[in-house]
């Protein structure tokens, strides 16, 4: 069985989430970044997710890089988001949430 298919047995549904390395969000990306490029795509183009259930997280990393407190902590070679990186993310995860009526309904 496929962890789709274990997620959905457990009357569950899958999201999978892209996070970004800090140097493709600066656009200064390094080797790594391709085949993380490549998996990137086959999961948002090739259908492996139902739709509604990938999250990519790269287009939201880059468009807040450098326009406010850092989004990852400055040690080299630190892929550790801070506090700034962690809302940044929970607020792209809510929205996707809610825009895929992924979230259960609430009670009135």
């Amino acid at each position: 069985r496929t962890l789709r298919a274990e997620v959905e047995a457990q009357g569950s549904r899958i999201l999978v989430v892209y996070v970004p390395r800090p140097s493709e969000a600066n656009g200064r990306p390094d080797p790594e970044d391709a085949a993380l490029q490549s998996l990137r795509e086959e999961l948002d183009l090739k259908g492996l997710v139902p739709a509604g259930a990938f999250l990519d997280l790269l287009p939201v990393f880059q468009g807040a890089y450098g326009t406010g407190p850092a989004l990852f902590y400055d040690a080299q070679g630190d892929i550790h988001w801070t506090a700034q990186g962690h809302r940044l993310a929970a607020e792209a995860l809510l929205e996707h949430l809610l825009d895929a009526r992924l979230l259960p309904p609430y009670p009135a």
